[in-house]
């Protein structure tokens, strides 16, 4: 039985660490990719242009490259209402939502593993330096959404699953958030593959049979949102549901080469959280 008291003060620390690490942000402007989407996007100076924010590319001149995430958009819109565009409203949004995940993650790992072992999990993901284009730059706040609602998902899926099978209800409530995830950005689309790791990773006692019969139906959901959102997406972009051209280091592989290629980063995820430089 987890101490109370303690998960609350393990909280309180995880909230801090959080806040400490995304700090530095405050004494920046925007940057990057956000001075063309959120400084100066007249798109999203005006409500009233919701309409133009939901149907035309996240990228507005960029045409079938564009990508196509309205939700990020309207999200931008409203952020810049509330701020009148000072940069400030941007990066507080950005540094809630990634105190909210490693609260997330925390509150995740308390159900899976010792409490030490669960602080120092949600504490390592707190100050991992991979998070710094997710926080410090407004539009990748997808990244942040999409964390913190698929850990919280996730761990009411493991929660539910130790009483009773999936309901329906249930099902549509997974479907309902993955829409809007993956309109905020396309990485979206991995909670099926999450659920498949969560029962195969935790099967309760169950048999094989048992679990996949329970998930079938919620993944097949899963699937028919990918299709619906791949539809609208190619009306938005022309046709082009990719949304984007094809990186420089991957032009010309195979798809196993580009999957070799892109593997090349997970050193890089373990240096860096031992040499954050």
């Amino acid at each position: 039985m987890t101490n109370p008291r303690l998960t609350i003060l393990g909280g309180l620390a995880i909230i801090v660490l959080s806040l400490a690490s995304a700090w530095p942000v405050f004494q920046n402007q925007l940057v990057q990719d956000d001075v063309p989407l959120a400084e100066k996007d007249e798109r999203i100076q005006d409500l009233s242009n919701i309409n133009e924010m939901v149907t035309t590319p996240f990228w507005p001149d960029a045409g079938p490259a564009g990508h196509h995430r309205p939700a990020m958009t309207v999200s931008l819109a409203l952020q810049w209402a509330a701020g009148q565009g000072r940069p400030v409203a941007f990066k507080i949004i950005s540094v809630t939502l990634a105190t909210a995940a490693a609260l997330a993650v925390f509150a995740l790992a308390v159900e899976l593993l010792p409490l030490g072992w669960a602080w120092a999990v949600a504490a390592a993901f707190a100050v991992h330096p991979v998070h710094v284009e997710a926080i410090a730059v407004a539009i990748n706040q997808g990244e942040l959404v999409i964390a913190l609602a698929y850990t919280l998902l996730l761990r009411w899926f493991l929660l539910y699953r130790r009483v009773r099978d999936t309901t329906w209800r249930d099902r549509s409530l997974m479907a309902g958030v993955m829409t809007l995830a993956v309109f905020f950005k396309e990485t979206g689309i991995v909670l099926p593959a999450l659920l498949v790791a969560a029962e195969v990773c935790f099967p309760n006692g169950r048999s094989l049979r048992e679990r996949w019969g329970d998930l079938r139906p919620t993944i097949l959901l899963q699937v028919l949102v990918v299709l619906i959102v791949v539809v609208i997406r190619g009306a938005v972009l022309g046709g082009d549901v990719r949304g984007t051209f094809t990186a420089e280091g991957l032009e010309g592989l195979s798809m196993g080469e580009r999957g070799l290629t892109m593997l090349g980063v997970v050193p890089e995820y373990l240096r860096l959280l031992y040499f954050p430089a």
